[in-house]
Order: structure tokens, then C-alpha cells, then sequence
């Protein structure tokens, strides 16, 4: 996998402006390239990405997921090329890599006597939204 090759010639024209180009680059160059940059893209298997993201899939997650989803991009395009038969950084990776990192937070729930109180004004807009839709009949 060729550093220039890393962003796929069909990628090119969906970028909106070249902030975009410069993230997705800098993103492959500071975190693919020093383990995947001077491999084949045929030669990159699901070990050689595992070892790309699991440094940061737990410190910084959207980060990690961003390059995912770009190294996915550049063997999709290799695919389409015939330089490849799979995606090594596709769904397979999900078993491997850990879950969610923070805990689901839930509200604390009513008392029974306010929620008539509190669900008066959701009733309401309920109500008006219906009456502006079109009937079905």
C-alpha cells in the first residue's frame, strides 16, 4: 500500500472543500502509514489494521473509527481494482475490537402524580402536529 494510493481516485470528487482532503489524508499518515505504508495493499490483513487501531480505539474512538473507515475505503477501492478479494478493516474487525467505551446513563424516571403535568404540553403539540398532516381518507 503505496502512500499516494492511500485515498481512491473515486473518493476524490465527494470531498466537499480541501479541509476534508487534508483530514482524511493526515488522518492515513499519522496512524496507517508507520505500519501500513510500506506494505502491498494485497499483503494487509485483518492483523496488520488490528494493530493500526487498537492503540487508540480506546483513547480516542471517533478518531479510530475515522481511520477505519478510511483504510475500508482504500481496499474497497483495491477490490474494485482486482488488486484484492476482501476488506481486511471491514466487519470482521467488530469481534476484535471492544465495545462501547462509556456507560448508557438513564434520567431518572417521574413520580406517578407529575407525569400527567409534565406530559400536557408533548399532548398538545401531538395533537396540533396531527391536525396539520393531511388526512389519509
Amino acid at each position: 500500500m503505496t502512500r499516494p494510493q492511500h485515498r481512491p481516485a473515486k473518493a476524490r470528487p465527494t470531498w466537499r472543500n480541501p479541509k476534508s482532503a487534508a483530514q482524511w489524508e493526515a488522518s492515513l499518515r499519522d496512524y496507517a502509514y508507520p505500519m501500513l505504508g510500506d506494505m502491498r495493499v494485497d499483503e494487509i490483513g485483518s492483523g496488520d489494521v488490528l494493530r493500526v487501531l487498537r492503540p487508540i480505539w480506546n483513547v480516542k474512538r471517533e478518531t479510530a473509527q475515522r481511520v477505519r473507515q478510511r483504510i475500508s475505503a482504500v481496499m474497497k477501492a483495491a477490490i474494485a481494482d482486482g488488486h484484492r478479494p476482501d476488506d481486511p478493516a471491514g466487519d470482521a474487525l467488530t469481534a476484535a475490537l471492544p465495545k462501547g467505551g462509556q456507560k448508557q446513563r438513564h434520567q431518572r424516571a417521574l413520580p406517578h402524580r407529575q407525569v400527567a403535568r409534565h406530559s400536557r404540553p408533548c399532548v398538545g403539540r401531538t395533537r396540533r402536529h396531527r391536525r396539520s398532516w393531511p388526512s389519509s381518507s
